[in-house]
């Protein structure tokens, strides 16, 4: 049986070439919650939430590129 695994809002986030993460954002919906472990409740993403749902917009100084790791989702997998 396939595991879930949910992605909420305040999830930190990294590229694997940049420096540095960033916190997620949810702008797609704003009524379907889930309870942390500490009893909070935070919004859940969905794969809709895609181009630059972050707070600062950036994963820092990237790799490969040797400037600002701008994010730009496309897709969400796994």
């Amino acid at each position: 049986m396939a595991e879930n695994h949910f992605l909420t809002e305040g999830s930190a986030c990294k590229c694997q070439f940049g420096s540095a993460p960033d916190t997620l954002v949810v702008t797609t919906q704003s009524k379907d919650y889930i309870n942390d472990t500490d009893g909070s409740k935070k919004l859940i993403a969905s794969t809709k939430d895609i181009g630059q749902p972050f707070l600062k917009k950036t994963f820092g100084t990237c790799t490969k590129l040797r400037s600002s790791c701008t994010p730009n989702v496309t897709d969400w997998q796994d």
